[in-house]
Order: C-alpha cells, then sequence, then structure tokens
C-alpha cells in the first residue's frame, strides 16, 4: 500500500492542475479531438466534473491563442486559392515559352540563310534577274524584323506573368499580416496535413522569384539575338530557352507538394 501512495498523490495534484487550467482560462492544450481530449483527462484519473470537462473541450475548441481551429484552416485554404491562381499564371508561361522557341527557330533560319543570299556566286542562272540579291536580302530582313517585333512582344508577355506573380505576393502578404494580424508562432502554425500559411507564402516567395530571374534571361536572350549572331551563340540562346535554368521543374513540383499536400493525399 505504501508503494501506491505517491502515485494517487501525483494524480491528484494532476487533477488540481488541469482544473486550475480551466479555471483561469490558461493557453489551450494541444489540438485533440473531443473524444480523445475526454479520454486523456478522464482515463488515468476518477471522473472529473462535467463541468470542468466542458471547460477542457472549450479550451481545445478554441484553437491556438483563442482563435478556432477552423478559422485557422480557413485562413490556409485563402493561401492556397492565391496560389493557385499563381498556378495559372504559371501555366501560361509554358505556353508563352513554346511560342517563344517557335519564333526563335524562324528567326535564327533566317539569320542562318543571309550570308547565302549575300554571295552572288549561289545565284547561278539566277545572276540576270536583275535585283534578285538585293530583293531577295530585303525581303527576309523585312520577315527577321517582323519576327523580332513578335519576340519582343512574346517577352513582354513573360514581364506581365512575372508581374502578376509579384502582385499576388504582396496581397497575399496582405492578406495574412493585415487586419487578422497573424503572429510568428500562427505563421508555423500546421493544421492536420495542412501547410503552414509560412510554406504557402516562402513557397510563393520563391516562384515569383524564378519566373522574375528567368524573365530576365529571356530578355536578355532576345535582345542578344541580331541578324549576324552566330551559329554557335543561336545554339546556346536556344539551349537557354529550352532548359529555363531559373525554374527547376523538380523543385517548382516540390513547393506544389508541400502547399497542395492535402490534394496529394
Amino acid at each position: 500500500m505504501r508503494g501506491l501512495i505517491p502515485n494517487t498523490r501525483r494524480r491528484r495534484r494532476r487533477r488540481r492542475y488541469l482544473l486550475r487550467r480551466a479555471g483561469e482560462g490558461a493557453a489551450p492544450l494541444p489540438p485533440f479531438g473531443a473524444r480523445t481530449l475526454l479520454a486523456a483527462v478522464r482515463l488515468p484519473f476518477p471522473p472529473l466534473p462535467r463541468a470542468a470537462a466542458d471547460s477542457l473541450l472549450r479550451l481545445a475548441a478554441a484553437g491556438p491563442y483563442g482563435r478556432g481551429w477552423d478559422w485557422m484552416e480557413a485562413s490556409v485554404r485563402r493561401v492556397q486559392q492565391r496560389v493557385r491562381k499563381a498556378r495559372e499564371e504559371m501555366d501560361r508561361w509554358d505556353d508563352l515559352n513554346s511560342r517563344l522557341l517557335s519564333q526563335f527557330a524562324n528567326a535564327t533560319a533566317i539569320v542562318a540563310r543571309l550570308p547565302v543570299l549575300e554571295e552572288v556566286k549561289n545565284y547561278g542562272v539566277l545572276r540576270c534577274v536583275p535585283s534578285i540579291r538585293e530583293d531577295l536580302l530585303g525581303k527576309q530582313m523585312e520577315s527577321l524584323e517582323i519576327i523580332f517585333v513578335s519576340m519582343r512582344e512574346t517577352v513582354e508577355e513573360f514581364n506581365s506573368i512575372a508581374r502578376s506573380l509579384h502582385k499576388a505576393l504582396r496581397d497575399t502578404n496582405q492578406m495574412v499580416r493585415g487586419g487578422s494580424a497573424l503572429s510568428a508562432k500562427q505563421m508555423q502554425l500546421q493544421v492536420g496535413i495542412l501547410p503552414t500559411i509560412a510554406d504557402c507564402l516562402d513557397g510563393l516567395r520563391t516562384l515569383c522569384e524564378m519566373h522574375q530571374f528567368e524573365y530576365a534571361l529571356k530578355s536578355s536572350v532576345i535582345s542578344s539575338l541580331t541578324w549576324t549572331s552566330s551559329s554557335s551563340d543561336i545554339a546556346a540562346m536556344r539551349q537557354l530557352l529550352v532548359d529555363q535554368p531559373n525554374i527547376p521543374k523538380d523543385e517548382v513540383q516540390a513547393i506544389f507538394d508541400i502547399i497542395f499536400a492535402d490534394e496529394i493525399c
């Protein structure tokens, strides 16, 4: 019997501690479900008074820092929706890159053709046609200039998407840090398998930076392409446009796997 006394005292102290928490409105207990919490409270001790048990359940349901868990989940869902809209913009980016590659191929085909058209000996019997060399070169240069204009317009659409992603990041930050005024701890709080708000913001920020850097690279590549570009330079430029080194697909997918983890499961 002597060995049971300390254990009984510990149980009584633990019970008084839980009751004091319920009466003083202390920080909430971890987010167990209602049934799980009741079981955790009742199993090791004699039954608690109904009022005390109800107070403990209200503390648990209050969620983090007095906000309901439903409120926190809704906040994460709103941030996820902003990221989902940003992902739609990124889908447009891929379509634009396919268009830019096609325009680049057409432009470089003309650039590669110009040296051949400049050589009179390549015209053979057509050399007797008046001004044929000048006319052909003029037509090719005119077509090349039209393609250059189209490419610059496409690059500007990349810039528009990069700005849209930046705006999405700014608006999401304002939504999170504005009226609701989430604390740093709340930003790191995870509800079930949902991501934290900090995870969503960090991922969106990384995506924004990726596309801003890639836009700057594309703009530099297209502005460097001229009718005098060498074949080796053209090959290197094309590879940069194809690879999009600032937007690694595996890293982008990893970001979306974190932000939309609940959809994967």
